[in-house]
């Protein structure tokens, strides 16, 4: 009820600056620069940048025009891009949630989204690059479909319609499934869940980000309730850890933030499918796929942070 308001605004707001020009002048500019630094075209740039203030379908949505003519590797990478960060309009929410066991935990949310767009980028470009025809492809420019600013912010509410209903449906059925999959393991397997199962897949991964013994396990339940359900039950999970030493804490909370879950697998689907209907056939599997890129952006960010408190101890010894 927050966040999905929020998409018709952007739907709106997006036909508007379509209608009046202002969206093609920042994508050319967001080309000339990205192209040369990144080698990626001035549609997905802005996106990448509009997914540091925004969610994984409204970022999107800022650059719909430009949508059905993306490549197959950069649709990957705007899914990834929303899989790996949150949006601002959940950090009250998760400031709310965290504040009592991590200090400065707006700092830390804002730093994480941020740190997440050129990781999950570089990753995704990785799994799914770009094919030598597609690489030069030059900026293509949609024509308008609105005579007038009304007419373009009535279109974008419309647009958002289909959005908002896709992705309301999408979180219901498939936190739905979650629980029913969790009652049916209750009798066959008394005490398992899957977020259990996946806890102690995520264990050896905790290992690495230097959690030990026990901690790891735990540490591993917490990444588990993320994938499975969402952040908001991991950072719930998290704020129950208080033997945990503060960093370790943080940079769990680094670990545990974005919304690569199996819920948004859904959500992307049920977006994409409306941003570009020609590409229906492969979006499942691309959406798939970006979930490991979340993950893996989550744990790589981690990675770095216990480094940094790594070094800082050392140096703080000497």
């Amino acid at each position: 009820f927050q966040a999905l308001p929020v998409i018709f605004v952007v739907g709106a707001l997006s036909m508007l600056l379509f209608h009046w020009g202002i969206i093609q002048k920042a994508v050319t500019v967001f080309a000339f620069v990205f192209r040369r630094m990144l080698r990626v075209r001035g549609a997905l740039a802005l996106c990448a940048g509009a997914k540091m203030f925004l969610g994984q379908t409204d970022a999107p949505l800022l650059v719909r025009p430009y949508l059905q003519h993306m490549t197959r590797s950069e649709m990957f990478a705007a899914m990834s891009m929303g899989m790996a960060t949150t949006s601002m309009t959940v950090l009250v929410l998760y400031a709310s949630i965290l504040e009592r066991v991590i200090p400065d935990v707006f700092m830390h949310l804002i730093t994480s989204t941020v740190m997440s767009v050129p990781v999950s980028l570089a990753f995704a470009q990785v799994l799914v690059p770009a094919e030598k025809k597609d690489r030069d492809l030059e900026e293509i420019v949609p024509e308008k479909q609105t005579s007038s600013a009304m007419e373009a912010i009535s279109l974008g509410m419309y647009q958002a319609k289909d959005v908002v209903v896709g992705i309301s449906l999408s979180l219901l059925v498939f936190i739905a499934f979650m629980f029913i999959i969790n009652k049916v393991l209750s009798v066959v397997t008394p005490g398992w869940t899957l977020e259990i199962i996946m806890g102690y897949v995520m264990t050896p991964l905790a290992w690495l980000l230097g959690f030990s013994g026990d901690q790891a396990v735990e540490a591993g339940n917490v990444l588990g309730q993320k994938i499975v359900f969402n952040e908001i039950f991991a950072f719930t999970a998290l704020t129950k850890l208080t033997h945990f030493s503060e960093q370790s804490r943080v940079v769990l909370f680094y670990a545990a933030n974005g919304f690569a879950n199996i819920g948004s697998i859904g959500i992307v689907v049920s977006a994409w499918n409306v941003f570009v209907p020609k590409a229906k056939k492969i979006l499942p599997a691309l959406a798939a796929k970006s979930l490991l890129v979340g993950v893996f952006a989550a744990l790589a960010n981690a990675m770095v942070v216990r480094m940094v408190f790594d070094v800082t101890n050392t140096i703080k010894a000497l």
